[in-house]
């Protein structure tokens, strides 16, 4: 059958935003215990509860945690380590309250702590004790910020005298690991204003008779590395990850002897949410890794004893949250025909299992678009990296060779990463007719420390000047027409769109969701986790004087540059944002609208950072969608 010609950006699709924002999971944090997998899953048409799910060999998934009860934890906000597996049943953190409940194998669920002000995330069982040990984080209004501690919960008490501290002294604790025996203990700890992955340490302690932490050591990480996940092998010995090398590799210790396991391939992560895994140990011989070439998965074996390396062969483009199961590995993964889905993977090469997709449709291959990776270079550049989708839809194709509208999608954190593999909100625009670009702008994880470091003290520059770049290298290609390029981004990325907007005339409009214009405002506001993180991020020396400050924030805030913004925009935001406060879209849309700019502002009640609720989802999906469409003169539904 013939395609019918239509012009890009105008094609209908019977791919709804129902169907890519309001049906689809959020799939988090993922456990193997005794054979089974036990998984977190975030349902937009629940209101974005969280239940927890598992399946054993065999068998069909089975919801283990129903309404009421919402599986999340808000420490440092972004939450992580919801939950943890045990003999007695599933320890998890109820969203409502923060406390830890125990859902048992009868399906009773019973409330472990009673400790109103603190949040809990990130446990670690303690056979020998009878406890877990977690993160903790204790807020009162008597604390001007947040108190991050490690805390032991004693299940053999009562609920209000469960709880203790049990490490304190640093503003910052992750991934508290009890080895096997009991002996010991090993955790991750950091200090303002550092991020975790720029000076996170692994530290290890013995644990003695009465199980009180005794001789705590520094074993990695700091000022001049970061570390990153620490876990024990039955053996005694502990693993982790440093980019003492320039890039994440596997390392081992034990009594003070520490050497690296050679990993070709970057498996260091940014450790924004917990219980983040870029390894799982298989036995005491062997571990799976999954690392990152150049923006691009890849999963191998590690041999412990000799660090020989060997690749398995997969179609993943994606592996997040691995668990070793047997000799396969169960992760979150996506490849270029398939959604993100709890999936198993053979080690033996064997493609990979489905257990749980994220996606609620299937399109045919004749309707997907498949990633091409992108290395932007020039002269004056050094390499930047993304994906570029080209349009794609069996039934239409564009009116006499016409080039498509491009939207350019910039990532959060701004330490984070595009996904790669199959993602729906991509098809949606691209089976309408746009092409979408990714791109993982200097500073971006996944390329080395040296890449990540690129952006310190230039975040508002250089990020947006790649953003600039990349429209002019989509449009120089014929990939993207000149006046249809778009700029897309959330929270960082979101900054990043307006700083783009104001610094060049080359794009069409921007969207920004819940993104920053006013970064003195903002360092204000913004909670105890990220607190530091502008100074570094915008070259604030330390002992700077209240001028210099005000001069470099301003500097470096979109608000400062609204001036020059010509372009629509379309701002996003939710007003219960606790990490991007509702006052950074609604300072800069006051601004634009003064000056009779293009400004539409939608907020969202009910919502944080990340928009959770079916309703929600979708609206804001349907609403960049008719932006786009409306700023390129195109009236059509679909």
């Amino acid at each position: 059958m013939a395609k019918i010609p239509l012009p890009l950006g105008a094609w209908p699709s019977e791919l709804s935003a129902a169907a890519v924002a309001g049906d689809n999971l959020r799939l988090g944090r993922i456990e193997v215990f005794d054979g089974a997998v036990y998984w977190s899953e975030g349902r937009p048409a629940e209101g974005g509860r969280v239940a927890i799910m598992r399946i054993v060999r065999g068998g069909e998934p089975e919801e283990l945690l129903s309404a009421p009860y919402s599986a999340r934890s808000r420490v440092h906000e972004y939450g992580g380590g919801e939950f943890h597996v045990t003999a007695a049943g599933v320890f998890f953190v109820n969203d409502k309250d923060q406390q830890v409940y125990l859902r048992d194998d009868t399906g009773a669920i019973r409330e472990i702590t009673d400790a109103p002000g603190w949040r809990f995330a990130d446990f670690s069982f303690d056979a020998k004790r009878n406890r877990l040990i977690c993160v903790a984080e204790i807020h009162s209004a008597c604390l001007a910020q947040p108190r991050n501690v490690l805390a032991a919960i004693d299940l053999a008490k009562p609920g209000a005298q469960a709880h203790s501290i049990f490490i304190d002294g640093a503003d910052f604790y992750a991934s508290p690991r009890v080895s096997a025996d009991g002996t010991h203990l090993g955790w991750l700890q950091w200090n303002l204003p550092a991020m975790p992955w720029n000076a996170a340490e692994v530290y290890m302690s013995t644990l003695g008779d009465t199980g009180a932490p005794e001789f705590p050591r520094r074993t990695a990480g700091g000022v001049e590395y970061a570390a990153f996940q620490p876990e024990w092998a039955a053996d005694g010995h502990m693993f982790f990850v440093a980019d003492k090398t320039g890039q994440g590799a596997l390392y081992r210790s034990k009594d003070g002897v520490t050497g690296c396991l050679v990993v070709d391939d970057d498996c260091m992560r940014s450790l924004w949410s917990f219980n983040q895994r870029s390894y799982a140990l298989l036995d005491d011989a062997r571990s799976v890794v999954a690392s990152v070439d150049q923006g691009a998965a890849q999963l191998s074996v590690v041999d412990l004893h000799s660090g020989q390396q060997s690749n398995v062969a997969t179609q993943l483009r994606s592996l997040e949250h691995i668990a070793a199961d047997g000799d396969a590995v169960v992760c979150i993964g996506a490849t270029d025909t398939q959604a993100g889905a709890i999936v198993r993977q053979s080690l033996a090469g064997r493609p990979h299992e489905v257990l749980r997709t994220s996606a609620s449709f299937d399109l045919d291959a004749a309707d997907i678009s498949v990633g091409e990776p992108v290395r932007l270079t020039d002269l004056e550049r050094e390499g930047v990296y993304g994906v570029y989708y080209p349009p794609k839809n069996a039934r239409f194709t564009g009116m006499q060779g016409g080039r498509p509208p491009v939207i350019i999608n910039c990532h959060g954190g701004p330490t984070g990463q595009s996904g790669r593999g199959l993602k729906p909100r991509t098809q949606f625009f691209t089976n309408r007719g746009f092409a979408v670009f990714d791109l993982d702008y200097s500073g971006s994880t996944g390329y080395g420390r040296e890449y990540r470091k690129r952006l310190d003290g230039e975040w508002g520059v250089r990020e947006a000047a790649d953003a600039v770049a990349a429209a002019r290298h989509l449009i120089a290609t014929g990939q993207g027409a000149r006046g249809k390029v778009f700029l897309y981004g959330s929270s960082a990325g979101g900054y990043t769109v307006l700083m783009a907007l104001a610094k060049s005339d080359v794009f069409a409009g921007g969207v920004s969701a819940y993104g920053i214009s006013d970064l003195a405002e903002l360092r204000r506001s913004t909670h105890k986790f990220e607190s530091g993180y502008i100074d570094g991020l915008v070259g604030l020396a330390p002992g700077a004087s209240e001028a210099e400050v005000a001069a470099r924030l301003a500097e470096r805030s979109p608000l400062t540059y609204a001036d020059n913004i010509k372009s629509p925009v379309l701002l996003l935001q939710g007003l219960e944002d606790k990490v991007v406060p509702p006052e950074q879209s609604e300072l800069i849309a006051a601004s634009l609208k003064a000056r009779g700019v293009a400004c539409e502002y939608i907020a969202f009640e009910g919502e944080g950072h990340g928009f959770r609720r079916a309703e929600n989802t979708i609206r804001a999906l349907e609403a960049e969608l008719a932006f786009y469409r409306r700023t390129l003169g195109i009236s059509v539904s679909g």
